[in-house]
């Protein structure tokens, strides 16, 4: 064991002449170094056209497969009477809501104003409250002052 040892050690510390270190490196640069995946390939004339006609292919076909499609769906005359159709009904659907929403406001308001149960019709409070709101002398005569410049 000790043996393998000290033969590796001593491989370890072997190194080439330098001419021939010198020839070889040289060689090894000359060589060219071909990438795995090189851009310039897509610039060269036969692939792109190449390139070219793969992809008109490919547009070709989606658009004969897809012809029995409308181009517009907005020029399509039947999903615009259809459309329309839909239109229609909704707009009455909301003007009948609003209407019944109407209607239950003011018949709500009309039972208000008939009933005299409700507490901010009753005659005797608004007798009182009336009565907070009588103006100072001072205020009256800056109200009639005021009454006679406006009107």
């Amino acid at each position: 064991m000790r043996e393998i040892i000290t033969q590796l050690t001593k491989c370890k510390e072997i190194t080439p002449r330098a001419g021939f270190m010198n020839v070889s490196r040289r060689e090894i640069l000359r060589e060219r170094q071909d990438m795995a995946l090189s851009f310039d390939i897509f610039f060269r004339p036969l692939y792109g056209g190449g390139f070219a006609a793969l992809l008109l292919m490919i547009t070709l076909s989606y658009a004969l497969f897809s012809a029995t499609k409308p181009a517009y769906a907005s020029l399509d005359i039947q999903n615009i009477q259809h459309e329309l159709d839909e239109l229609t009904i909704s707009i009455k659907l909301e003007e009948i809501a609003y209407g019944e929403s109407a209607a239950k406001t003011v018949a709500s308001a009309l039972r208000e104003i008939t009933d005299d149960k409700f507490r901010h019709l009753n005659p005797r409070l608004l007798e009182n409250e009336e009565r907070s709101f009588e103006l100072p002398e001072e205020d009256k005569q800056i109200e009639e002052l005021l009454n006679t410049v406006i009107f």
